[in-house]
């Protein structure tokens, strides 16, 4: 899978639900949970990042603090 951003994640995700409710096309469920899988991890990630840095975010050693 390419590099893509949470927002590129979550986008596709959704025209890919709307495209299967018109008929349009399948989703394919292995893509699906890895895209869903991907923004899990780069939730927790960030939610860890944050509380590690309490409000600093060079504290933060992931690539959130970019």
């Amino acid at each position: 899978m390419s590099k893509l951003s949470n927002l590129q994640l979550t986008e596709r995700i959704f025209h890919r639900i709307n495209a299967e409710s018109q008929g349009l096309k399948k989703i394919s469920s292995h893509e699906l949970s890895i895209a869903a899988e991907k923004l899990m991890i780069d939730a927790k990630d960030t939610i860890r990042c944050f509380s590690l840095a309490a409000g600093d975010v060079n504290k933060c050693d992931h690539k959130i603090a970019k």
